[in-house]
């Protein structure tokens, strides 16, 4: 690995498309489970630049056995 390289975590939570409420908490989940820490450990330079903000999942009901139409 190279010294001095430098990745930047960028969180993209959301729900939309999923068929059952919590991959939103995705992003958080890595951070608490060391995702930072594992690449530091590695030799790489972090910046969490925090989430993205994107579409809210509307929480309707399928229809016919789809979402998000």
């Amino acid at each position: 690995m190279s010294p001095g390289r430098t990745v930047s975590l960028i969180g993209a939570p959301t729900d939309v498309g999923a068929a059952e409420l919590g991959a939103s908490m995705g992003p958080e989940a890595m951070r608490v489970a060391g995702l930072r820490a594992a690449l530091e450990a590695r030799g790489l330079s972090v910046i969490d630049r925090g989430n993205l903000t994107g579409p809210a999942n509307p929480c309707e009901a399928a229809h016919g056995g789809y979402r998000h139409l």
